[in-house]
């Protein structure tokens, strides 16, 4: 039985993980502008007990892209707090 015809005979749910998955790639989407099909397009998945399930390659690499995500803005954060109070420094100073 080749794979055309296992995908015409069975049909697979979404794990809690997909979905999760889906909804967390829907808000990083709107929270940065960008195109949430390319981000779906990096979900990897794989079939674990008649559901389709995330892979551990690919969890391993969401969580280091979340995790870059996170220092990125806590860096941008940092920096415009340095800014505005470099800019109340040199207000006291006028």
């Amino acid at each position: 039985m080749n794979d055309d015809t296992l995908e015409a005979k069975f049909g697979y749910k979404f794990s809690d993980d997909v979905i999760a998955e889906i909804a967390k790639q829907l808000q990083v989407a709107i929270l940065t502008g960008t195109d949430v099909v390319d981000n779906l397009r990096l979900i990897e998945v794989t079939l674990n007990e008649g559901k389709l399930s995330l892979t551990q390659n690919y969890v391993k690499v969401s969580q280091g892209r979340v995790e870059n995500m996170l220092d990125f803005a806590t860096e941008l954060v940092n920096s415009k707090d340095a800014s505005e109070q470099k800019t109340k420094i040199e207000l006291n100073y006028e």
